[in-house]
């Protein structure tokens, strides 16, 4: 799981850089807020955000069960939409809670139309 503080650490692991992109795609598209805006709530500068940016425009368009994740936390996210910089925290925030059983339940998805809905619990099980 992931928490707040993971979203602006300086950690690089895919597990938290991932998510972290996905706040920076949210925060550009539902938000008024530049690049560099965007970079310095993030810890971040204008290109690190540019580049998370279209590595999710990029997976959005290779996956499906990534660009109903996205498009989900889009539209749960469209009623905080506002030019302000603390629009991110609530964006973060949003993300944090939302993101890993969303991720989760678009791979058990994604895994029902490849080996059958009978195969995916011992697959999809917590202690793997």
């Amino acid at each position: 799981h992931i928490a707040v503080g993971d979203i602006s650490s300086e950690c690089r692991r895919q597990e938290f850089a991932v998510p972290r992109h996905v706040v920076m795609w949210l925060a550009r598209d539902l938000t008024q807020l530049t690049l560099p805006q965007i970079g310095r709530a993030m810890n971040r500068d204008h290109a690190s955000v540019l580049h998370g940016v279209r590595r999710v425009e990029r997976e959005i368009n290779d996956s499906v069960g990534f660009r109903a994740v996205v498009t989900g936390l889009q539209q749960l996210l469209l009623p905080l939409v506002g030019p302000s910089p603390t629009m991110i925290d609530a964006i973060i925030e949003e993300v944090v809670r939302l993101y890993q059983p969303m991720i989760t339940a678009a791979i058990r998805r994604e895994l029902e139309t490849v080996v059958g809905t009978d195969q995916i619990s011992p697959l999809m099980s917590p202690s793997r």
